[in-house]
């Protein structure tokens, strides 16, 4: 198992739709294969900067959600609302 840690930072005035799209990409990340789960975070001390953490089968299935074309368009309509690009990170358990 590896886990996604996907970093934005929104543009404040339009937090609200960040959020209902982040909701509705997350909705459809669970749908696809090799996807265990995921939830959204918020930052405490900069409440425009947001995490989400899913959790995958594998680096595979995580790739290839990553280059399919839903998760494109899905992406291409909250970089809309971005400061700049997001970034993500892989991670695998340490021990």
């Amino acid at each position: 198992m590896i886990k996604i840690m996907i970093e934005r930072r929104v543009i404040p005035e339009l937090d609200g739709l960040y959020r209902r799209l982040s909701k509705n990409t997350l909705l459809e990340a669970g749908k696809v294969p090799g996807f265990v789960e995921g939830e959204a975070l918020q930052n405490c001390h900069q409440p425009t900067h947001y995490y989400v953490i899913s959790t995958w089968k594998s680096e595979a299935f995580w790739n290839k959600w990553l280059q399919s074309e839903q998760r494109k368009e899905l992406s291409a309509k909250i970089r809309h609302v971005l400061e700049e690009d997001e970034s993500y990170t892989v991670l695998q358990p340490a021990v």
